[in-house]
């Protein structure tokens, strides 16, 4: 699709943030992550890439186009096929759905609440059991289980509110595709609470011994990482990957040089 026939809708975020590693990301691999827009142009998921992609001069991008009412009807049928998205598109295309959703399912508890006193009204019992409707509806419709859509839709809403405290979660829900885990540290950061289990065992333990047990574990495990056939690696995964091995390599720096200055 031509960048310049996009639609930039309100509701995507002004902060970009860095796009210089995502560029020189879409530089060497090209676009992994089509971005997701409606049939009228208007961009649901995919801001970041957009401009970095008019930064690295592209006049088109990869884009897949969705259908609200294609992706319900999708969401009955047992057979469908289609990409799956990312958390943060998920969470993006599962808003739209719910603004559908939502009147309708307030037309049917007002329809059954109607019909008098057979009992029937008391079918639906009210908002929350209407909106657990609307997100397994929703949930479906996106391939994701409720729980799961729930936690990437907490993960998007706090960055969305706080990106200085909770900006980079989203980006790392993408890279790595865990949606629980990235929940989790959302809570940890807005809890101060629930140190890393490995900080739990060091308080307690002989540290001499926990550091020839991690470097012990280190080379091993550098062993096992260097005779992998890089060729064999999904692509997708890559470019994630090599960012979090480049920033565990800074903080093992960091440790090398308190260490040596002991």
């Amino acid at each position: 699709m031509l960048i310049e026939k996009i639609v930039i809708g309100d509701r995507v975020r002004k902060d970009m943030g860095d796009l210089v590693g995502l560029a020189e990301s879409m530089k060497r691999h090209g676009l992994l992550h089509p971005i997701v827009v409606k049939k009228d142009s208007v961009l649901v998921a995919g801001h970041r890439r957009i401009e970095a992609a008019r930064n690295l001069g592209w006049k088109d991008i990869p884009a897949t186009v969705i259908d609200v009412t294609d992706l319900l009807s999708a969401e009955r049928d047992e057979n469908f096929e289609r990409k799956n998205f990312t958390p943060s598109e998920a969470v993006a295309i599962g808003r739209l759905i719910e603004e559908q959703e939502k009147p309708l399912a307030e037309e049917r508890h007002r329809t059954l609440s109607r019909r008098g006193p057979d009992g029937l009204g008391g079918l639906d019992s009210g908002p929350p059991k209407r909106m657990r409707k609307v997100v397994n509806i929703v949930s479906k419709a996106v391939g994701m289980g409720a729980d799961k859509y729930k936690e990437a839709k907490a993960v998007i809403a706090a960055a969305e509110a706080d990106p200085t405290r909770f900006g980079d979660l989203p980006a790392k829900m993408d890279e790595t595709g865990n949606v629980h885990i990235t929940h989790q540290e959302l809570q940890r950061r807005q809890t101060g609470k629930g140190r890393n289990p490995a900080l739990r065992k060091m308080s307690h333990l002989k540290p001499n011994r926990e550091i020839e047990r991690a470097v012990f574990s280190l080379d091993g495990i550098c062993a096992c990482l260097l005779a992998i056939n890089v060729k064999e690696l999904d692509a997708k995964q890559t470019s994630g990957w090599a960012k979090s091995f480049k920033k565990a390599a800074s903080t093992l720096h960091r440790v090398a040089r308190r260490l040596t200055n002991v």
